[in-house]
């Protein structure tokens, strides 16, 4: 599945700011994944992936832990800002009393308080209770950068230039393929290549690719990479409703169903091997019938002969052929 990118966050943070003066009513939990209620308007956030408002049905349980611990701290509260921090992939959340902290990066999420970290996701060595909350360290934003900066890096221009802008791989790849840029990041034209990636914040045109009309890409920008079906959405939130509502799932039920599938298949591997070592003595009885019936006719016979060997079990011989 698809990650919401620090490129994505820049162009949806404004499509968010609906919610800014807005009132939290609560937090729901389904499956690791939080809904922020807002009145008719439903953020749906996970750590790990994405962040979006969503018209789709959300079955939530009853909150544990940390989810738990947000609803009694922020119900009721103003959402004051929402904001991305310094280009990357964190998005903020100032309500009236408190800062929550979305760290998609590190699948973090964090309640801070008067600069202080209350309460957190996932503890770290830079996350700890009372500790003052520090922003990551980031790379280049597409627009501080100069052309003196690859003199640091070789090898093949997109991981070059990943190590160096904060963008992901999936774009990068769009600037590279648009300024007509592959091979070697030495021989690439560097004025052209930061100029592309200045580019890709310019224009905002949300869409979702397919693949047999199922969701297999979401994208801020459009893509001149890829050659596949697409529908353009008139905004950012509805394009990432579109595509992680409609991701295909696998149920407990199928879990188990395919869990027995695996288990039968091994079974009929063991019996196609048994089948064929039964059919290799049935064809080694037949190609020699006629031994096999003297020996069973006359057993003391075979055994004086050497035709036949005894075993330590008394119900088996080997036939000598």
């Amino acid at each position: 599945m698809q990650q919401i990118s620090n490129l994505d966050l820049f162009f949806l943070i404004p499509e968010l700011k609906a919610l800014e003066g807005a009132f939290l009513n609560n937090v729901y939990e389904s499956k690791g994944v939080l809904k922020f209620k807002f009145k008719s308007k439903n953020l749906i956030v996970d750590a790990k992936n994405k962040m979006y408002l969503s018209n789709y049905e959300f079955e939530s349980e009853e909150p544990k832990g940390f989810v738990k611990f947000l609803r009694s701290e922020l119900s009721n509260q103003k959402l004051i800002k929402i904001e991305q921090l310094d280009f990357d992939r964190v998005c903020v959340l100032t309500f009236t009393n408190s800062e929550l902290i979305f760290e998609f990066v590190t699948g973090n999420i964090i309640l801070v308080e008067n600069g202080k970290i209350k309460a957190f996701l996932k503890e770290s060595e830079r996350i700890k209770k009372n500790k003052d909350y520090t922003p990551l360290k980031t790379k280049k934003h597409p627009f501080e950068l100069n052309e003196s900066d690859f003199d640091v890096v070789t090898g093949d221009v997109v991981p070059a230039v990943s190590k160096i802008v904060n963008l992901p791989v999936f774009y990068i790849e769009e600037a590279c393929v648009r300024a007509g840029i592959s091979g070697g990041i030495e021989k690439a034209d560097k004025r052209k290549l930061i100029e592309s990636l200045k580019e890709l914040l310019s224009v905002k045109a949300p869409r979702v690719y397919y693949e047999n009309w199922v969701p297999k890409f979401f994208s801020s920008i459009p893509l001149k990479k890829l050659e596949m079906e697409f529908k353009v959405f008139p905004s950012l939130n509805e394009a990432l409703d579109e595509y992680y509502s409609n991701q295909p799932k696998t149920s407990e039920k199928l879990l188990k169903l395919k869990f027995k599938l695996e288990q039968q298949k091994k079974a009929l591997e063991e019996f196609r091997l048994k089948a064929k070592e039964s059919r290799s003595k049935g064809e080694a009885i037949y190609k020699n019938y006629e031994l096999v019936e003297s020996i069973l006719k006359n057993p003391e016979e075979a055994v004086k002969n050497k035709k036949v060997k005894k075993t330590s079990d008394e119900r088996y011989v080997i036939i000598e052929v």
